[in-house]
């Protein structure tokens, strides 16, 4: 049986999960995040999808996003995950799934309930103890520094 069709309508916001697969790491290092950031950035732009808010977690990641079309998250998200995938495997010789299943997403429905997710996505470092503030978190769009 086919999957339902995700349904991620042109301007509205969204809040997308995706987990590594089994909660394994799926950023090991700097490079990783790094990767996987420039490839974020890359199909957003390509796919017309503007990114609000995100954090990188060292197993899975948050993502506040606004597509302009109706298919453009599907596609983006597709796209990324298995260009990460295909990276990740690769580099450290691994074979299976990173990604546990498809990304989970969570329409936002007015400009309060978008603040609040966009602060829950940029405290999930300070929630996890990674950082005494939202700022000094390097994978995060709150980080305040250079990088």
């Amino acid at each position: 049986m086919a999957r339902k069709p995700r349904v991620c309508p042109a301007g509205v916001p969204q809040h997308l999960i995706h987990r590594g697969a089994n909660r394994q790491f799926t950023f090991k290092n700097s490079a990783d995040f790094e990767f996987y950031l420039s490839t974020l950035r890359r199909y957003c732009s390509n796919f017309d999808v503007h990114l609000c808010a995100w954090v990188l977690m060292s197993n899975h990641v948050h993502l506040l996003v606004i597509p302009k079309t109706d298919t453009a998250i599907t596609l983006m998200m597709q796209r990324l995950a298995g260009s990460y995938a295909s990276y990740f495997n690769k580099r450290y010789k691994n074979t299976g799934p990173v990604w546990e299943g498809r990304f989970r997403n969570v329409p936002v429905v007015n400009h309060s309930h978008l603040e609040q997710i966009k602060a829950y996505i940029e405290q999930n470092p300070l929630r996890a103890a990674l950082c005494g503030n939202v700022t000094d978190y390097q994978w995060s769009s709150a980080y305040s520094g250079k990088r």
